[in-house]
């Protein structure tokens, strides 16, 4: 049996790296996972905020609860409770994905199962990113990679399926590779950019969930953050984002 690439300890899970690793606090979803890279310094990737899921969901009276946690294969599986503050359950799929020919040195792919046990609930979801970048593009249509380099330093971008795709690549002056992060078509909603205050990082998020749910239904978003070579890497970000709106949506319990 092939190892899992997570290790667990306590509440915190780390992910190894070609570059270095990612580390997770199971109890905090607002801190994302944070990469210890040394080409990506202090950049973290899937910030979940929402309803009830800025505070940590430590187990600190009856009303909170300890995220269950496990690993199985490839996938990290966090499930955050029904609780005071969170007025549905969160279940989070964290997967790696392994380097393969098509171009990706690594990537980590974001399930979000959103359920309510109430008659009517509303959930409210946003995954955010903080990435360094010198050069931002965004893909404009399917087919044809047709990148646009966007400007945001002149105030926040809001960008919406009207015009846009949820596929964004980041280059770095003087880096061998090119952050790619994806919300599927299905999810896309509206995602921000802007940077991010006091630092040089900049803050991509993204509406994942915000429906108000019924009892017994579940609302899922799927996003994907891959780095790939530099030198084409607009041409292995365009392959991605289409294999990525192929793909089914993976089975979670």
């Amino acid at each position: 049996m092939v190892p899992s690439p997570w290790q667990l300890a306590e509440r915190h899970a780390s992910l190894h790296l070609p570059e270095g690793s990612a580390v997770l606090d199971t109890v905090r979803p607002g801190n994302g996972m944070r990469l210890t890279t040394p080409r990506h310094p202090n950049c973290t990737v899937f910030k979940i905020h929402g309803d009830g899921l800025d505070s940590p969901l430590e187990a600190t009276d009856s009303d909170t609860a300890t995220p269950d946690t496990y690993v199985r294969g490839n996938d990290l599986v966090v499930t955050f409770g029904k609780t005071k503050h969170l007025p549905f359950s969160l279940q989070t799929y964290w997967r790696a994905i392994a380097p393969h020919p098509e171009g990706i040195h690594w990537g980590l792919e974001l399930i979000l199962s959103a359920q309510t046990l109430r008659l009517q609930s509303h959930a409210r979801v946003r995954a955010e990113s903080l990435l360094n970048g010198t050069e931002i593009l965004n893909l404009r249509n399917h087919g044809q990679p047709d990148f646009e380099t966007l400007d945001p330093d002149r105030g926040p971008l809001v960008l919406t399926p009207n015009d846009r795709t949820g596929c964004f690549v980041f280059r770095a002056d003087n880096a061998l590779l090119s952050y790619v992060e994806m919300i599927h078509p299905l999810d896309f909603t509206t995602s921000q950019l802007e940077r991010q205050e006091d630092t040089p990082l900049w803050s991509l998020s993204h509406t994942t969930v915000d429906h108000r749910m019924e009892k017994g239904v579940i609302l899922r978003g799927r996003l994907r953050g891959i780095l790939v070579p530099r030198q084409q890497d607009l041409e292995f970000a365009g392959k991605a984002y289409e294999d990525f709106c192929a793909a089914k949506l993976p089975l979670t319990t």
